[in-house]
């Protein structure tokens, strides 16, 4: 990523290295030549994202996409039958209630990965995390939303993204 401002070039270029160039103290070959050893580095990463990537075949994507969707389906079904949706919710409430999950696992990581006191031979994490990703299908069923292919659309997407996506963390 090349962040421009005025007289300054800041360079990332792995996500570690980070170089800034003085415009006016620097020769322009220096900064391209450093603009192309970060381009290479990118591809490196692209090009390693890809092979894994590449290790599930079509079939394999397509048999997940289905169970997926009729997961999806089964948790809403539940969690109509349940009363969940016996009276409409906010979108903002439904996510909230997604992040409130992610929450719940955050606090049984800091508590040491212990075992949940529902379901002991998963840990709390594992629970919470499941919870999560109940409640995004709950959401994604009720608003008949395609978050399975999305889900492989945004890991091809990101492979092109640069190291970290261009962030520090």
């Amino acid at each position: 990523m090349t962040e421009c401002t005025i007289g300054r070039v800041w360079i990332h270029g792995d996500g570690v290295t980070e170089r800034v160039y003085d415009l006016q103290d620097t020769d322009l070959k220096d900064l391209e030549e450093a603009l192309e050893e970060v381009e290479k580095t990118h591809e490196q990463h692209v090009k390693e994202c890809r092979k894994v990537y590449n290790r599930v075949d079509t079939v394999e994507v397509n048999e997940f996409i289905d169970t997926f969707y009729k997961l999806q389906d089964i948790i809403y079904q539940i969690n109509v039958q349940k009363g969940f949706w016996d009276e409409e919710r906010s979108d903002a409430e439904a996510i909230a209630l997604m992040h409130s999950e992610l929450s719940e696992a955050l606090e049984s990581a800091r508590k040491g990965w212990a075992k949940d006191d529902k379901i002991p031979e998963y840990t709390g994490v594992e629970a919470e995390l499941a919870d999560t990703i109940i409640r995004i299908m709950d959401f994604a069923g009720r608003h008949d939303l395609d978050i399975a292919s999305a889900l492989f659309d945004k890991l091809e997407y990101n492979i092109e993204r640069p190291f970290k996506h261009g962030k520090k963390f």
